[in-house]
Protein backbone atom coordinates (compact mmCIF):
# COMPACT_ATOMS: atom_id res chain seq x y z
CA UNK A 1 0.00 0.00 0.00
CA UNK A 2 3.24 2.47 0.68
CA UNK A 3 4.20 1.69 -2.75
CA UNK A 4 1.14 2.55 -4.40
CA UNK A 5 0.85 5.65 -2.09
CA UNK A 6 3.66 7.11 -3.31
CA UNK A 7 3.86 5.98 -6.75
CA UNK A 8 0.56 8.09 -6.96
CA UNK A 9 2.80 10.79 -5.03
CA UNK A 10 4.90 10.52 -8.38
CA UNK A 11 2.29 10.55 -10.44
CA UNK A 12 0.62 13.85 -9.01
CA UNK A 13 3.79 15.53 -9.02
CA UNK A 14 4.67 14.96 -12.67
CA UNK A 15 1.43 16.37 -14.15
CA UNK A 16 1.81 19.50 -12.28
CA UNK A 17 5.82 19.78 -13.16
CA UNK A 18 6.58 22.64 -15.84
CA UNK A 19 10.13 21.64 -16.14
CA UNK A 20 10.83 18.40 -18.15
CA UNK A 21 14.10 18.10 -17.13
CA UNK A 22 12.78 18.15 -13.27
CA UNK A 23 10.87 14.44 -14.48
CA UNK A 24 13.86 12.47 -14.14
CA UNK A 25 14.40 13.69 -10.45
CA UNK A 26 10.67 13.15 -9.68
CA UNK A 27 10.53 9.62 -9.97
CA UNK A 28 13.35 9.09 -7.57
CA UNK A 29 13.17 11.23 -4.80
CA UNK A 30 9.39 10.72 -4.05
CA UNK A 31 10.91 6.86 -3.12
CA UNK A 32 14.08 7.97 -2.12
CA UNK A 33 14.46 6.66 1.78
CA UNK A 34 11.81 3.72 1.25
CA UNK A 35 12.20 0.26 1.92
CA UNK A 36 12.33 -2.29 -0.97
CA UNK A 37 12.15 -6.35 -1.33
CA UNK A 38 12.42 -8.34 -4.07
CA UNK A 39 8.55 -8.29 -4.39
CA UNK A 40 8.86 -4.59 -5.56
CA UNK A 41 10.81 -5.08 -8.93
CA UNK A 42 9.43 -8.68 -9.68
CA UNK A 43 7.08 -7.65 -12.41
CA UNK A 44 9.46 -4.81 -13.92
CA UNK A 45 11.79 -5.85 -16.75
CA UNK A 46 15.02 -3.66 -17.57
CA UNK A 47 17.43 -3.53 -20.73
CA UNK A 48 21.10 -2.64 -19.82
CA UNK A 49 23.08 -1.25 -22.32
CA UNK A 50 26.58 -2.39 -22.79
CA UNK A 51 29.19 -1.19 -25.10
CA UNK A 52 32.88 -2.26 -24.31
CA UNK A 53 35.44 -0.13 -24.71
CA UNK A 54 38.74 -1.36 -24.86
CA UNK A 55 38.13 -3.27 -21.53
CA UNK A 56 36.66 -5.93 -20.01
CA UNK A 57 35.95 -4.00 -16.90
CA UNK A 58 33.11 -2.49 -18.82
CA UNK A 59 31.32 -6.07 -18.95
CA UNK A 60 31.97 -6.71 -15.39
CA UNK A 61 30.35 -3.60 -14.66
CA UNK A 62 27.43 -4.43 -16.18
CA UNK A 63 27.26 -7.80 -15.12
CA UNK A 64 27.28 -6.51 -11.44
CA UNK A 65 24.35 -3.96 -11.73
CA UNK A 66 22.54 -6.94 -13.33
CA UNK A 67 22.86 -8.56 -10.08
CA UNK A 68 22.06 -6.56 -8.01
CA UNK A 69 18.86 -5.83 -9.91
CA UNK A 70 17.70 -9.24 -9.87
CA UNK A 71 18.79 -9.78 -6.30
CA UNK A 72 17.97 -6.15 -4.73
CA UNK A 73 14.53 -6.16 -6.61
CA UNK A 74 13.49 -9.60 -8.06
CA UNK A 75 13.46 -7.48 -11.49
CA UNK A 76 13.72 -9.38 -15.00
CA UNK A 77 16.99 -8.38 -16.66
CA UNK A 78 18.18 -8.54 -19.82
CA UNK A 79 21.67 -7.29 -21.31
CA UNK A 80 22.32 -6.09 -24.80
CA UNK A 81 26.27 -6.11 -24.98
CA UNK A 82 28.60 -6.05 -28.41
CA UNK A 83 30.37 -9.03 -26.60
CA UNK A 84 27.96 -11.64 -25.39
CA UNK A 85 31.19 -14.31 -25.24
CA UNK A 86 32.72 -11.89 -22.93
CA UNK A 87 30.15 -11.75 -21.09
CA UNK A 88 28.99 -15.40 -20.77
CA UNK A 89 32.36 -16.42 -19.67
CA UNK A 90 31.94 -14.56 -16.40
CA UNK A 91 28.83 -16.88 -16.12
CA UNK A 92 25.98 -14.67 -17.13
CA UNK A 93 23.11 -17.36 -18.93
CA UNK A 94 22.67 -16.99 -22.40
CA UNK A 95 18.93 -15.96 -21.68
CA UNK A 96 19.44 -12.84 -20.42
CA UNK A 97 22.18 -12.04 -23.17
CA UNK A 98 21.01 -9.95 -26.31
CA UNK A 99 23.85 -9.86 -28.54
CA UNK A 100 24.15 -6.17 -30.21
CA UNK A 101 25.19 -6.02 -33.93
CA UNK A 102 28.38 -3.68 -34.64
CA UNK A 103 29.43 -4.93 -38.07
CA UNK A 104 33.42 -5.87 -38.13
CA UNK A 105 34.36 -3.14 -35.10
CA UNK A 106 33.56 -4.55 -31.85
CA UNK A 107 34.70 -2.36 -29.62
CA UNK A 108 34.45 1.55 -28.83
CA UNK A 109 30.76 1.61 -30.99
CA UNK A 110 27.99 4.30 -30.58
CA UNK A 111 24.29 2.94 -30.34
CA UNK A 112 23.44 4.23 -33.54
CA UNK A 113 25.95 2.09 -35.69
CA UNK A 114 24.49 -1.05 -33.40
CA UNK A 115 21.39 -2.70 -33.90
CA UNK A 116 19.49 -5.89 -31.79
CA UNK A 117 18.96 -8.65 -34.77
CA UNK A 118 16.43 -10.44 -32.68
CA UNK A 119 13.06 -8.92 -31.86
CA UNK A 120 12.79 -8.55 -27.72
CA UNK A 121 10.05 -7.44 -25.52
CA UNK A 122 9.36 -3.68 -25.16
CA UNK A 123 11.28 -2.81 -21.78
CA UNK A 124 10.14 -0.42 -18.36
CA UNK A 125 13.48 0.86 -18.00
CA UNK A 126 16.93 1.09 -20.35
CA UNK A 127 20.23 1.36 -18.39
CA UNK A 128 23.66 2.39 -20.26
CA UNK A 129 26.21 0.68 -18.04
CA UNK A 130 28.43 2.20 -18.60
CA UNK A 131 28.73 5.31 -20.44
CA UNK A 132 32.21 5.18 -21.50
CA UNK A 133 34.92 7.91 -21.26
CA UNK A 134 34.71 7.73 -24.80
CA UNK A 135 31.35 9.21 -25.32
CA UNK A 136 29.14 11.45 -23.29
CA UNK A 137 25.80 11.10 -22.38
CA UNK A 138 23.16 11.23 -25.43
CA UNK A 139 19.65 10.42 -24.85
CA UNK A 140 19.45 10.55 -29.14
CA UNK A 141 21.99 7.87 -29.78
CA UNK A 142 20.21 5.54 -27.52
CA UNK A 143 17.00 6.27 -29.51
CA UNK A 144 18.45 4.80 -32.86
CA UNK A 145 18.58 1.59 -30.88
CA UNK A 146 15.72 1.99 -28.90
CA UNK A 147 13.29 3.94 -30.18
CA UNK A 148 11.01 4.14 -27.10
CA UNK A 149 13.80 5.41 -24.69
CA UNK A 150 12.91 8.55 -23.16
CA UNK A 151 13.92 10.89 -20.50
CA UNK A 152 11.93 9.49 -17.81
CA UNK A 153 12.93 5.97 -18.74
CA UNK A 154 16.41 5.81 -19.50
CA UNK A 155 19.77 6.27 -17.14
CA UNK A 156 23.02 6.33 -17.68
CA UNK A 157 25.75 5.36 -14.98
CA UNK A 158 29.13 6.89 -15.45
CA UNK A 159 32.34 4.54 -15.41
CA UNK A 160 34.60 4.48 -11.92
CA UNK A 161 35.39 8.37 -11.43
CA UNK A 162 34.76 9.42 -14.61
CA UNK A 163 34.64 13.28 -14.86
CA UNK A 164 31.73 13.44 -16.60
CA UNK A 165 28.71 15.53 -14.26
CA UNK A 166 26.07 14.48 -16.90
CA UNK A 167 25.38 11.00 -15.75
CA UNK A 168 22.74 9.53 -13.61
CA UNK A 169 24.78 7.47 -11.32
CA UNK A 170 28.07 8.47 -10.96
CA UNK A 171 30.11 5.76 -9.53
CA UNK A 172 33.42 5.73 -8.02
CA UNK A 173 35.08 6.78 -4.72
CA UNK A 174 34.80 10.52 -3.42
CA UNK A 175 32.95 13.79 -3.36
CA UNK A 176 29.55 13.31 -4.83
CA UNK A 177 30.21 10.01 -5.97
CA UNK A 178 28.21 6.63 -5.29
CA UNK A 179 30.59 3.94 -4.67
CA UNK A 180 32.03 0.84 -6.23
CA UNK A 181 30.10 -1.90 -7.09
CA UNK A 182 31.05 -5.36 -5.18
CA UNK A 183 29.17 -9.04 -5.28
CA UNK A 184 30.02 -12.27 -3.79
CA UNK A 185 33.20 -13.35 -5.79
CA UNK A 186 33.16 -17.47 -6.61
CA UNK A 187 36.02 -19.29 -3.95
CA UNK A 188 39.06 -20.30 -6.09
CA UNK A 189 41.81 -22.79 -4.43
CA UNK A 190 44.32 -21.03 -3.94
CA UNK A 191 47.05 -20.91 -6.93
CA UNK A 192 50.07 -23.47 -6.12
CA UNK A 193 52.63 -21.33 -7.28
CA UNK A 194 51.18 -18.39 -4.77
CA UNK A 195 52.83 -20.60 -1.48
CA UNK A 196 53.21 -17.09 0.88
CA UNK A 197 50.52 -14.52 1.85
CA UNK A 198 49.25 -12.54 -1.17
CA UNK A 199 47.49 -9.48 -2.33
CA UNK A 200 46.02 -8.93 -5.79
CA UNK A 201 45.93 -5.44 -8.08
CA UNK A 202 44.74 -4.43 -11.08
CA UNK A 203 44.68 -1.58 -13.63
CA UNK A 204 45.09 -1.25 -17.22
CA UNK A 205 48.16 0.47 -18.59
CA UNK A 206 48.81 3.90 -19.44
CA UNK A 207 47.65 3.57 -22.78
CA UNK A 208 44.22 3.30 -21.51
CA UNK A 209 44.88 5.37 -18.08
CA UNK A 210 47.09 7.80 -18.04
CA UNK A 211 50.01 7.35 -14.82
CA UNK A 212 48.57 3.94 -13.96
CA UNK A 213 52.39 3.15 -14.07
CA UNK A 214 52.36 5.40 -10.97
CA UNK A 215 49.58 4.22 -9.39
CA UNK A 216 50.80 0.62 -9.62
CA UNK A 217 54.22 1.76 -8.13
CA UNK A 218 52.40 3.49 -5.40
CA UNK A 219 49.83 0.29 -3.96
CA UNK A 220 52.90 -1.90 -3.87
CA UNK A 221 54.43 0.61 -1.76
CA UNK A 222 51.46 1.11 0.48
CA UNK A 223 50.88 -3.01 0.91
CA UNK A 224 54.59 -3.48 1.47
CA UNK A 225 54.07 -0.79 4.09
CA UNK A 226 51.78 -1.75 5.58
CA UNK A 227 52.62 -5.80 5.96
CA UNK A 228 56.54 -5.13 6.17
CA UNK A 229 55.98 -6.02 10.00
CA UNK A 230 53.32 -8.77 9.41
CA UNK A 231 55.13 -10.86 7.20
CA UNK A 232 58.81 -11.40 6.26
CA UNK A 233 57.33 -12.71 2.93
CA UNK A 234 54.85 -11.05 0.60
CA UNK A 235 53.92 -12.26 -2.95
CA UNK A 236 52.01 -9.96 -5.32
CA UNK A 237 49.97 -10.73 -8.23
CA UNK A 238 50.12 -7.66 -10.84
CA UNK A 239 48.61 -6.66 -14.53
CA UNK A 240 51.09 -8.62 -17.33
CA UNK A 241 51.62 -5.60 -19.08
CA UNK A 242 53.68 -4.43 -16.33
CA UNK A 243 55.96 -6.91 -18.34
CA UNK A 244 56.07 -5.59 -21.35
CA UNK A 245 59.07 -4.23 -22.73
CA UNK A 246 58.09 -0.65 -22.80
CA UNK A 247 57.42 -0.55 -19.13
CA UNK A 248 59.66 -3.13 -17.43
CA UNK A 249 62.32 -1.16 -16.79
CA UNK A 250 60.49 1.47 -15.07
CA UNK A 251 59.31 -1.03 -12.24
CA UNK A 252 62.77 -2.59 -11.99
CA UNK A 253 63.80 0.88 -10.93
CA UNK A 254 61.48 1.73 -8.53
CA UNK A 255 60.60 -1.87 -7.42
CA UNK A 256 64.42 -1.87 -6.61
CA UNK A 257 64.40 1.05 -4.38
CA UNK A 258 61.34 -0.12 -2.71
CA UNK A 259 63.04 -3.53 -1.34
CA UNK A 260 65.88 -1.68 -0.96
CA UNK A 261 63.79 0.38 1.68
CA UNK A 262 62.04 -2.59 2.89
CA UNK A 263 65.07 -4.92 3.27
CA UNK A 264 63.08 -6.91 5.95
CA UNK A 265 60.25 -7.86 3.28
CA UNK A 266 61.23 -10.31 0.51
CA UNK A 267 58.61 -9.34 -2.55
CA UNK A 268 57.67 -11.50 -5.15
CA UNK A 269 55.53 -10.27 -8.28
CA UNK A 270 53.80 -12.58 -10.56
CA UNK A 271 52.01 -11.28 -13.54
CA UNK A 272 48.52 -12.51 -14.56
CA UNK A 273 49.06 -14.64 -17.74
CA UNK A 274 45.07 -15.65 -18.06
CA UNK A 275 42.53 -13.14 -17.71
CA UNK A 276 40.70 -16.24 -15.93
CA UNK A 277 41.47 -18.58 -14.17
CA UNK A 278 44.34 -19.10 -11.35
CA UNK A 279 46.98 -19.54 -14.07
CA UNK A 280 49.89 -17.05 -13.23
CA UNK A 281 53.70 -17.08 -14.09
CA UNK A 282 56.35 -15.35 -11.98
Amino acid sequence: MTNRIKFNEAVSKLLSSNNLGNTRDILWKVFDGSKCNTNCGKSLRILILNTPCEGFGDIIFAKKIGEYLRKWYGAKVLIATTDPKGLKSLGEKGTNIVKLDSGRMKSCRRFKNLRIPKKIQKQDLIFVAPITSEFTVDLKDVQYLIPYASKTNTFFFSEYNNKSKETDFPTGIGSNKLGLLFTDPPIYKRAKELPNPYVMSYIASDRHIPRSNQCMIAFIQMVTRKYRTTYSRLDIVVPSWMGEYEYIEYFKKHIKKLIEDYTNIILRLFFIRYLFGNSLAK
